[in-house]
């Protein structure tokens, strides 16, 4: 996943966007690979993959849309690769090997495998933050078309998958930010 792809939207009627250079403004619309969508924790500097900015991603992909700055079917495409990609990236209790465990996933990935990255938690805050994007897509797709359809199977199976009450296995009340492999 090296190559990243920005649309450059021009306009000056944002409220939003008044305080950049309008002529200028990136809207992360696809990165990595097709097959694969992780979005990069920083750009343009090469890095890891970071969940929660995936889950911002996917609303934007929306906006992109609701601008003009690019078509329903490329955000739906991106939507849906990137779902595909979260439903069937590894999930397991292994140190290495795996993008998550019991629904949640890593706070970074490998951009190039997927998989998570060093010795990263497993992150109940970023997942979130992922998960509340894929409930917006299931909400903002809601055409009857296969593609659209998929999205929502999708993001109700991602989401119904995360086992919370593992992040209070430790005996805590509220839910715990992160757990690591071997308790480390």
């Amino acid at each position: 996943m090296h190559v990243h792809h920005l649309l450059f939207a021009r306009t000056h009627s944002s409220r939003f966007l008044r305080g950049h250079r309008a002529a200028d403004v990136p809207i992360l619309l696809g990165y990595g690979e097709p097959e694969e969508r992780a979005g990069p924790d920083r750009w343009p500097t090469p890095s890891f993959s970071s969940i929660a900015a995936v889950g911002f991603a996917l609303p934007a992909y929306a906006i992109g849309i609701e601008r003009g700055w690019c078509t329903r079917a490329e955000a739906r495409d991106l939507t849906l690769t990137t779902l595909r990609f979260f439903w069937n990236a590894p999930q397991g209790p292994e140190s290495s090997g795996t993008a998550g465990y019991k629904g949640f996933f890593y706070h970074f990935l490998n951009m190039e495998t997927g998989l998570r990255h060093r010795d990263v938690e497993l992150s109940s805050v970023d997942t979130t933050i992922l998960m509340m994007g894929v409930l917006f897509a299931s909400q903002y797709y809601d055409r009857a078309d296969a593609a659209e359809r998929e999205i929502r199977d999708l993001a109700q199976k991602i989401y119904a998958r995360a086992d919370w009450n593992f992040f209070r296995s430790d005996g805590r009340a509220a839910i715990s930010m992160g757990w690591h492999p071997g308790g480390a």
